[in-house]
């Protein structure tokens, strides 16, 4: 990982596997198989930076921010976690948040495909990551270090 404006941290591995989805990678089809990484919010307080406001930043105005990439990429692009609004449906339980930390989960058919997509999203983290750090300097508030990582093919 490397360091970059924003306040962000921006893991680029040299290889690439694409995510099995809980399959042995040699049962799968070519459909199957699609490369996967999270970018995981973990130096976001969400109480403390509650009126940052960062999914609704992330997501766009009408959507258009996560509509612009998922199209970009032929790919999809999910926000889920702690703090999303998400709600998913568990067996036997109602709908809830996932208790996991803010992401934005991007999933793509083809490397090139998967490549486009994490580089759109580095860029809007760039652009949010400034906000932010210009958002903690207003309230007196140190800016953390590291707003997000990227985990690769999970």
């Amino acid at each position: 990982c490397s360091p970059s404006v924003g306040g962000a941290s921006v893991c680029t591995p040299s290889t690439c596997t694409p995510s099995a989805g809980g399959h042995s990678p040699d049962s799968m089809g070519p459909r199957d198989r699609r490369f996967t990484c999270k970018f995981i919010f973990g130096g976001l307080d969400l109480e403390r930076h509650a009126d940052f406001e960062l999914v609704p930043r992330l997501i766009g105005r009408g959507g258009v921010n996560m509509r612009d990439i998922a199209r970009s990429c032929d790919g999809k692009v999910r926000i889920r976690g702690r703090g999303s609004g998400h709600r998913e449906q568990q067996k036997g339980r109602s709908a809830e948040e996932a208790d996991v930390p803010l992401q934005i989960a991007l999933s793509c058919k083809d490397h090139d495909s998967f490549e486009e997509g994490r580089k759109r999203l580095a860029e809007l983290l760039e652009f949010i990551g400034k906000h932010f750090e210009r958002y903690c300097r207003k309230k007196g508030l140190v800016p953390t270090p590291t707003l997000y990582t990227v985990v690769e093919g999970e």
